[in-house]
């Protein structure tokens, strides 16, 4: 009876701990692990696109991103939201940067290259280092926006000694900015994108520590 009595003081303890230290408005976290990848189905007449990286295994045109850093920023206090998703989802961000990106170019050697992506998540518009003909040094602009994933799931896995949090994303399409727009159709002519194209759908894993 007296070790059930302490181990059960014990969980109250700890989870007691947990909520006095971080019971805050928003706790930043840094995000030490991810990746993330993108079905490409954009295609216009005369342009190649070439990822850095493709996806590996992907039967179709793809591009992988990596060494992923950033913060994610928990606007609850964790054992408030560690039972409840919806709550959790609705408390998460991030802002993101990583390695990767791709180049569209054409038969007269003409190229737009995006690299060096950063970024907020769920929802936003991500900005990459783009070099064209008439930005050869680069220049950052944003590429992409996008609204909710089709999946946005952060989970709590442990609490102590400080909140440690796993993101899965899946389904977000990234739709053209007109900043690159306007950089395709300079480049390689009028007509080459047009508002509402899309770069294609998105995924990715995010960790803290």
């Amino acid at each position: 009876m007296r070790r059930r009595t302490i181990v059960g003081i014990s969980a109250v303890f700890v989870a007691a701990l947990a909520t006095s230290a971080y019971a805050v408005d928003s706790l930043p976290l840094p995000v030490g692990s991810g990746s993330a990848q993108c079905s490409v189905s954009w295609q216009a007449p005369g342009i190649t696109f070439t990822p850095q990286t493709p996806v590996q295994g992907a039967t179709g045109p793809s591009v992988a991103y990596t060494d992923v850093t950033g913060t994610l920023n928990l606007d609850a206090t964790p054992t408030d939201v560690i039972d409840d998703p919806a709550k959790l989802a609705s408390a998460v961000t991030l802002t993101l940067n990583a390695t990767g990106g791709f180049t569209f170019s054409d038969a007269q050697g003409r190229k737009v290259e995006a690299s060096a992506p950063q970024g907020p998540l769920p929802t936003g518009t991500t900005t990459y280092l783009v070099k064209s003909p008439a930005s050869p040094d680069g220049v950052r602009i944003p590429v992409y926006s996008y609204g909710l994933p089709s999946t946005f799931s952060p989970s709590i896995t442990s609490l102590l000694p400080v909140p440690a949090l796993t993101v899965t994303m899946a389904g977000l399409r990234a739709d053209f900015t007109p900043e690159l727009i306007s950089t395709l159709n300079s480049t390689f002519g009028a007509g080459t994108a047009k508002s509402g194209d899309s770069l294609g759908v998105c995924a990715g894993m995010f960790s803290t520590g």
